[in-house]
This record gives C-alpha cells, structure tokens and sequence, in this order.
C-alpha cells in the first residue's frame, strides 16, 4: 500500500472524512477507503485501503468485481497487511495498482458507479480522487436513491465521495455523470412520480369526505331511547290511567 494512501485513510479515520465539525458527527468512518490519482501518461494510481484485516481471497473478490465492471487492467497488483500506528485498529489491509485513463478528461466525471459496484457489501465507502489540472469537473454534488446515498466535498484537486450503501442486492445503479444529468434524473423522476401524488390525493380527498358524511349522518339520526326513556314518552302521550 503507497504511505500516502495510509496516510489518508488515518487522517479520514480520525475525521470522520469531514473538514467542518458538523459533518464530522454525522460521518461514520469508512470500511474502504480508494484513493485514485490521475497521473496522465503514466497510469492512474489506485490504493485500496480497508478499515482492517480481511482475507486475501475478499481482497481478489473485490478486484475483480472491479475489473468487471471497468475493463481496467490492474498492473503491478499489491495486496499487503500493514500494521496500523493507533490502538483501535492493530493492521489494516490494502491493495495498490495502476491502470491507464481511470479518471477521464472528456466524460468531465468521476468513476464513482465503478467503485461503489465492486465494494457494494461495504456499508460505507470513502472515494477520493486526485485530478490533474487538465480535468474539467462538471460532476454532482450529492445523490441519493433506495440503494445508496452520496455525498462530494472537494478541496481544490482533491474530490471526496462519501458513499453510504442502504441495500447491497442491485446489480447496476445508473448514476449519471454530470450535473447536467443528474437534473434530468429529477425532473424526470418528480414528472412520474406527480401522477401518483395525484391520484393519491383524489383517495385521500374521497375519503376525507366520505368521514365528514358519516360523522354528519350520526349526528343528524336521533340516538336509540333508552328502555325508560321509552316509558316516559309512552306515559306522555297516553297521558296519566284513570
């Protein structure tokens, strides 16, 4: 594992990934943290860092579940045990290697699905990404579905996604690309989701109303006498025997 990936991982251990106090409480530390530097002409730099020890035989699982979803060739494949320099956690597990155009300047995005497909049964992930000065963020901010909930902090070439994973059986997530996308995914979800708000609403009117005629209906019909009310109204009308 490169000693700057550790590093990171400690600081953000510690942190909670956050900057601001505020974020720090509400951050849980990372199972997987995954630093990728893009170092164009060289090959990205990729370090995988994980929150302890985990076998040998996970770690592959997990490259590979990666490899799978991107196509990147892994060279120089790592995987090493380190002894961690604080008390709460003894050794922490890492894998490093390099791969050609991981970050790419013209999708002006982050590979962000990749990651949170290959270590989906983590619950939750740090991803950090370095970029050259060539790269053109236009990314989004946050997003949020019934899978997975994610949110940026960036600090000048340094993007951190903090990815919370809520159901860890989807198999594709469809996450757009840029901002421009994301909005489209909105739009288009409140446009189908505004029928049902309606047709929701006409229910819920119905019903509302159909309460307001039954309380009416008890109030107008006279309650049932009583066995001696019946005997007083009876004596009443017959008047007093003689």
């Amino acid at each position: 594992m490169k000693f700057c990936g550790f590093l990171l991982f400690l600081t953000l251990f510690i942190s909670g990934l956050s900057v601001s106090s505020r974020a720090q409480s509400a951050s849980p530390a990372p199972d997987v943290l995954v630093l990728v530097v893009q170092r164009p002409g060289l090959g990205d730099q990729v370090d995988i860092t994980y929150s302890g020890l985990v076998a040998r035989p996970q770690v592959q699982r997990d490259l590979d579940a990666l490899r799978k979803a991107t196509g990147w060739t892994q060279t120089g494949l790592k995987i090493t045990n380190d002894r961690a320099p604080i008390q709460k956690v003894r050794y922490l597990t890492g894998a490093t290697f390099t791969a050609p155009n991981v970050v790419q300047n013209e999708t002006h995005a982050l590979p962000v699905e990749a990651f949170i497909l290959a270590f989906r049964l983590y619950k939750n992930l740090a991803l950090i990404f370095i970029v050259d000065s060539s790269f053109q963020f236009q990314g989004w901010p946050q997003y949020a579905d019934n899978n997975v909930r994610i949110t940026l902090e960036q600090h000048g070439a340094a993007f951190t996604y903090r990815v919370a994973i809520l159901n860890s059986q989807f198999e594709h997530l469809g996450l757009p690309e840029t901002a421009q996308a994301a909005a489209a995914v909105t739009a288009k979800r409140k446009a189908h989701l505004s029928p049902l708000l309606i047709l929701l609403g006409i229910v819920l009117a119905a019903a509302f109303a159909g309460l307001l005629v039954f309380f009416a209906a008890n109030r107008l019909t006279p309650a049932p006498l009583s066995a001696e009310e019946k005997s007083q109204e009876k004596e009443t009308t017959l008047g007093p025997r003689r």
